[in-house]
């Protein structure tokens, strides 16, 4: 039974392995990355145009307060004072990490401060998200495979008839 038990979670954790593995491969390429942002004025930095055909989930990662997500057709009329009339609410901010869900359209990350800032971004397609579940469901069945694994190799095994018998006979 032990060795039973830790080859489900072996062949769990492989299973968990290979989704990860091909959700990477799949997602490599509809991912897009960067962290570059120009000046704009003296004291604005801003990202260039993003430019989203369809729903898109836009990530932001190591922002900061004085982060806003806009339109790109509003860049020339927010400024420091009023940037919060233009500004995208985040759907989820958790610590310096922002995330957002927008429409199609052209959008622009503004920075207000003395120097460009140290952010990245990441966006894909609301369409093509289920190539990210891929991977987060690989790394859950990872870790549910090792755990079995575990188990199963610390797992005591019940002693047989037999040996029950032998016991009861000794006495």
């Amino acid at each position: 039974m032990r060795r039973k038990v830790f080859y489900v979670g072996l062949v769990i954790l492989v299973i968990g392995l290979v989704l990860v593995i091909s959700g990477t491969a799949l997602l490599s390429g509809k991912l897009v990355t960067g962290d570059s942002f120009q000046q704009v004025r003296s004291d604005e930095y801003g990202t260039h145009n993003l430019q989203f055909n369809g729903t898109t989930f836009l990530l932001v990662t190591n922002s900061s307060a004085n982060i806003s997500l806009i339109r790109t057709s509003d860049v020339a009329a927010a400024g420091s004072g009023n940037i919060s009339d233009y500004a995208i609410n985040s759907t989820i901010s958790i610590s310096t990490d922002r995330a957002y869900e927008v429409g199609a359209g052209n959008y622009t990350l503004v920075f207000f401060g003395n120097s460009a800032p140290h952010v990245n971004y990441e966006y894909i397609l609301e369409s093509q998200e289920y190539l990210a579940s891929i991977e987060v469901v690989g790394i859950v069945l990872g870790i549910i495979g090792f755990i079995i694994m575990i188990i199963g190799a610390f797992m005591k095994e019940k002693p047989k008839e037999d040996d029950i018998m032998k016991q009861f006979e000794n006495l």
